[in-house]
């Protein structure tokens, strides 16, 4: 990430705050600080050291986000990123032992960026030789991710992770009252540049605490000095002790219902599945220029790329506003959209699946719900696909 593109932690959480708040503050930040560090140097440390009985505890004890496609075969969709990108596909390869199993990766950030990819090929390259019966496919949300995969002999294929939204859940609510002039759905971290909606009169966030980024006295500090940007910024979601609680789909396209413009602020990320919901519900967006696949199911009549200044990002908002497009013809465009992209990808899968020789239809598998997706470690994910009857 370009760090000169987004707030230092000073400036995200410069709110005053009185002297034992301040030092809860520093001691909070420091020991984040440290945390995040000490697991940046796990991941990063000799292969032996990892591999030891004790690295292999670890590892199969983190969190990491997977679903279980197909239970036989075994065909397991993956989120991969990260210092080490493949640590969760390594723990969850070394539970399998020698049993033949496809890995479909899913890339949540980024791998447009050198020191970025060289990680990720690095990784890839040890895990293919160490576990030559487990495959490896990447899912890229950019054409140009998949060139980099290719050119380095690993198998890519163009399939955004955006195909995943659902529409059943993201949907215009008729009847509803447009209160807010624009809604930010982004967790608390600063990569997300929150600030860049301040000259917006009326914003309504839909927010979450972004562990890798800041403290929890952070988080709450970076929330404070969000809201008071703007007497007319509020948080959709209940705050407990500070920070913002989680909303449900359901409530979180309820907020939606009631803002004119979805935005999206970030230089780089992932595929930002907001931009899909936004759309799904009728909204139009405001973006800034990213990398990392938001863009692949925009559309210029709707949704407006501004430079990443405040007043230029509320002008584009009215601008948008004014044109009032309404919201089930956004949805019916992007719905037209997303079902081309889901059968171009299930037409894709077919074909990796029948070179991995797998009797597997990709309709009975993609696109997966999101609920399949869970965040519980390796070995429970493991557990699932050898209890987990009807599955593939």
């Amino acid at each position: 990430m370009d760090h000169d593109l987004i707030e230092s932690i000073e400036q995200a959480i410069a709110i005053p705050l009185e002297p034992l708040a301040r030092l809860q503050l520093r001691a909070d930040n420091f020991m984040h600080r440290a945390a995040c560090g000490l697991l940046r140097r796990w991941d990063r440390s000799n292969t032996a050291v990892r591999e030891s009985p004790l690295g292999q505890y670890i590892d199969e004890f983190r969190h990491c986000i997977s679903a279980v496609l197909s239970r036989d075969p075994p065909v397991f969709l993956v989120a991969i990123g990260g210092a080490r990108p493949l640590w969760m596909v390594e723990a969850l390869s070394k539970l399998l032992g020698d049993r033949p199993a496809l890995f479909l990766l899913l890339i949540y950030w980024s791998i447009e960026n050198p020191t970025t990819f060289e990680f990720l090929r690095r990784n890839a390259e040890r895990l293919r030789a160490r576990s030559p019966r487990h495959s490896l496919v990447f899912m890229c949300n950019t054409t140009e991710e998949q060139t980099l995969l290719e050119k380095t002999q690993f198998e890519a294929i163009f399939v955004n992770q955006n195909q995943i939204v659902s529409e059943k859940t993201f949907r215009p609510l008729p009847g509803a009252a447009i209160e807010f002039d624009a809604v930010y759905n982004a967790k608390l971290a600063r990569f997300k540049r929150h600030h860049l909606a301040a000259a917006i009169d009326g914003v309504l966030y839909v927010s979450y605490r972004c562990p890798n980024d800041m403290s929890r006295s952070a988080g709450r500090a970076y929330l404070q000095r969000t809201l008071e940007r703007s007497p007319h910024h509020r948080l959709a979601n209940p705050i407990v002790n500070g920070l913002p609680a989680p909303l449900t789909p359901d409530e979180v396209n309820e907020a939606y219902s009631r803002t004119a413009v979805g935005l999206c602020l970030s230089p780089i990320e992932g595929a930002m599945r907001a931009s899909m919901e936004y759309l799904l519900a009728g909204l139009p967006i405001v973006t800034t220029p990213s990398r990392g696949g938001r863009d692949v199911f925009l559309d210029a009549e709707y949704c407006l790329t501004a430079a990443a200044d405040p007043r230029d990002i509320r002008d584009a908002v009215f601008a948008l506003r004014a044109r009032r497009i309404p919201h089930q013809i956004i949805r019916e465009r992007t719905l037209a959209r997303l079902e081309a992209a889901r059968r171009q990808s299930q037409s894709v899968l077919n074909d990796v699946f029948a070179r991995h020789g797998l009797e597997l239809d990709s309709a009975a598998v993609w696109p997966p719900a999101a609920s399949a997706l869970t965040s519980r470690p390796p070995r429970s994910h493991i557990g699932e696909l050898l209890k987990a009857p009807g599955v593939g």
